[in-house]
C-alpha cells in the first residue's frame, strides 16, 4: 500500500487507505529519506537493492549486499 500512496498521494482511497493512513505513510517516507542521507552511498545502494529484492521476490538472500 505504501508504494501506491507515494504514487497517488492525493487519492489515498485509490490505494485502500484512509487519509490519516496516507499521511502516516508519507511522513514516514520523508523521515526515512532524511535519515538515509547520512548513510554512505554503498549502504544506500544496498538498502535500495534489498527493498527491490524483497518486493520482487528474488531468489537467494536479500542480505548479501550487507555481508
Amino acid at each position: 500500500m505504501s508504494c501506491c500512496v507515494k504514487t497517488h498521494p492525493g487519492n489515498p482511497a485509490r490505494c485502500g487507505a484512509t487519509e490519516l493512513e496516507a499521511e502516516d505513510i508519507l511522513l514516514f517516507a520523508r523521515a526515512a529519506e532524511e535519515l538515509s542521507r547520512d548513510l554512505p552511498e554503498w549502504k544506500r545502494n544496498c538498502l535500495e537493492t534489498y527493498v527491490q529484492c524483497q518486493e520482487d521476490h528474488w531468489t537467494g538472500s536479500c542480505y548479501d549486499c550487507f555481508r
